[in-house]
């Protein structure tokens, strides 16, 4: 929910994640990767 709140949205399953990069510069799948990894570390 917070990466969505951030402008990254993606759509996991049980043990994967699906992230689209059809549209967006490299810069945003650059920003987007980030968001989800520092949103990651903060429940692991």
């Amino acid at each position: 929910m917070v990466c969505f709140l951030l402008g990254v949205s993606y759509r996991h399953g049980d043990d994967t994640i699906r992230l689209g990069f059809s549209r967006v510069s490299m810069e945003d799948i650059e920003k987007g990767i980030r968001i989800i990894g520092e949103e990651a570390e903060k429940v692991t």
